[in-house]
C-alpha cells in the first residue's frame, strides 16, 4: 500500500511539473507596444449597430438587488467567430456585523508616506493597543451585494449560472461598487511618473516616500485592485467564463488540470497606466471613459493582454463596478481576440432614498 501511494505521489508530483514546463515553453512575451495597440482599437470595438439602444448613464446611487448589467462577447479566430451574452445581477444585498480588509499589494507595501505622517500613524497605533479593544468593538455594519452570473449563447439560450451566495468571499462591499473603478483610473493617472513601472516590479521595487495626496491615492489603486480581484474570483466561478478563457489561451487538453495540478491563474492590472479614453472615438457616449492594461498569467506567464474599458459606477452600473468593456488578444497571435462590451442595463427596484 505504501509503495502504491509512494507512486502516486510520484507521478502527481511528474505531472505537475510537465504541467508547468509545457505551459512554461508555451510561454511568449507581448509584443512591444500592445498597451497602445489595443488603446486604438477601442472606438472600433465598442461601436454600436444603428438599432442598438445606448445603455442609460448610472445615477449616483448604491446598486440595488434587480439591477444588471449585460455585456455581448466576441471570440474571434482568424475567420471564425463565437458569441455570448453574459448578464451580471446583484441578486440580493445583506447587512452583516464585521470589518473590512484587503490584501496589500507589492507596489503598495514598497511605498511610504512623509515622516510626519508615519509619526500619526505610529502614534495612533499605540493608543490602538493602549485601549486594548476587542475585536468585536471594531465591527461595523457593512453592506455586501451577492452577484449572479448567468451566461447565454448567441440564440439567446442559457448556458447556465453561478449564484455566489455559496462564497462568502465572492460577496462585495455595496460602497465599493458604487464607487466603482474610476476613482482607481483617476488615482494612478495623477501618479503615473513616479509609479511608472512598479506594478511590475512588484517586491524588487525600492522603498519610495511620497507626499501624502500621492500615499492617499497608491491606496486608492490598491482599492481598485482588490476590487478587480473581487469581481475576477466571480467571473472563475462561472463555467462558461472558464469556457472563454480556455478558447482565448488554446488550452483544451490542459485547461482542466490547472486546478488540479496547481497552475496559477492570476492578473495584473496597472492603473498607473490607466489612459483616459477620447471622447470621439466612442461617438455618442457621454460616460467617463478610462483605459486600464490587463494581463492575464498562467503561472506569472503572460496568457492574454487586455486594455480594460471603465466608466462610472453607481447604479445599475455598480454591478459590475463600472466595467464597461474589454479589448483582449492573445500576446503574439493578434488573430486570436475577445471583445467584451456593455450592451444594456437596467434599474431594479428602488426605496425612496436609495
Amino acid at each position: 500500500m505504501r509503495r502504491q501511494q509512494n507512486l502516486g505521489a510520484a507521478v502527481a508530483r511528474t505531472g505537475a511539473l510537465s504541467m508547468t514546463v509545457l505551459l512554461g515553453a508555451c510561454a511568449v512575451a507581448p509584443a512591444l507596444g500592445w498597451q497602445a495597440d489595443l488603446e486604438r482599437q477601442i472606438g472600433s470595438s465598442l461601436v454600436r449597430g444603428d438599432a442598438e439602444a445606448r445603455p442609460a448613464l448610472p445615477i449616483d446611487a448604491d446598486p440595488v438587488p434587480g439591477d444588471v448589467v449585460e455585456f455581448a462577447i466576441l471570440l474571434q479566430q482568424g475567420e471564425r467567430t463565437k458569441k455570448w451574452r453574459i448578464a451580471v445581477t446583484v441578486d440580493a444585498v445583506r447587512t452583516v456585523r464585521g470589518f473590512s480588509r484587503r490584501a496589500i499589494p507589492d507596489f503598495e507595501d514598497r511605498v511610504q508616506p512623509g515622516e510626519e505622517r508615519r509619526k500619526r500613524m505610529q502614534q495612533a497605533q499605540a493608543d490602538f493597543m493602549a485601549r486594548h479593544v476587542e475585536l468585536e468593538d471594531m465591527f461595523t455594519d457593512l453592506r455586501l451585494a451577492r452577484l449572479r452570473v448567468e451566461a447565454f449563447d448567441a440564440d439567446g439560450k442559457a448556458l447556465g449560472d453561478v449564484d455566489t451566495d455559496a462564497d462568502s468571499h465572492a460577496e462585495v462591499l455595496v460602497s465599493q461598487l458604487r464607487a466603482g473603478l474610476l476613482p482607481a483610473c483617476r488615482a494612478g493617472h495623477r501618479q503615473r511618473e513616479v509609479m511608472r513601472g512598479r506594478v511590475a516590479l512588484g517586491k524588487a521595487a525600492p522603498m519610495l516616500t511620497l507626499a501624502d495626496d500621492a500615499h492617499d491615492d497608491v491606496g486608492e489603486v490598491a482599492r481598485g485592485v482588490a476590487l478587480c480581484t473581487d469581481l475576477f474570483k466571480i467571473l472563475q466561478s462561472n463555467p462558461v467564463t472558464r469556457q472563454i478563457l480556455r478558447e482565448v489561451l488554446e488550452l483544451p487538453s490542459l485547461w482542466s488540470l490547472l486546478t488540479n495540478w496547481g497552475v496559477r491563474v492570476t492578473f495584473e492590472v496597472d492603473f498607473f497606466a490607466a489612459e483616459r479614453v477620447d471622447p470621439a472615438s466612442v461617438p455618442g457616449e457621454s460616460r467617463e471613459l478610462w483605459s486600464v492594461p490587463l494581463m492575464l498569467l498562467l503561472n506569472d506567464q503572460p496568457g492574454f493582454v487586455a486594455r480594460v474599458v471603465i466608466g462610472p459606477g453607481g447604479a445599475p452600473d455598480g454591478a459590475t463596478a463600472g466595467i464597461h468593456g474589454v479589448i483582449a488578444q492573445h500576446p503574439v497571435d493578434e488573430q486570436r481576440r475577445v471583445v467584451v462590451r456593455m450592451l444594456s442595463t437596467r434599474q431594479g427596484p428602488r426605496e425612496a432614498g436609495r
